[in-house]
């Protein structure tokens, strides 16, 4: 049985895989906003680059969580 049948047949897999691939997108977006918050001149105490070193492995690890599910979940849909 290959993934696109399992997440079709599924009950609770597909859901989960929405739930994750949206969840690293919040995590992505927050990440992003933060960081640009702080650019803008927020929270002036943090250096930037300090923040940079913080956040960016939350980037890097929302990312590749994000475009995994993405592509699964589009290969489920991608006949219709």
């Amino acid at each position: 049985m290959s993934w696109i049948e399992a997440l079709r047949g599924s009950t609770w897999l597909y859901p989960l895989l929405q739930v994750a691939h949206i969840a690293g997108f919040a995590v992505l977006v927050g990440s992003v906003a933060m960081f640009d918050l702080r650019v803008l001149g927020w929270s002036r105490r943090i250096p930037v680059d300090a923040l940079a070193r913080h956040l960016l492995p939350w980037s890097i690890g929302a990312f590749a969580v994000v475009v995994p599910s993405g592509l699964l979940l589009f290969s489920v849909e991608a006949g219709e």
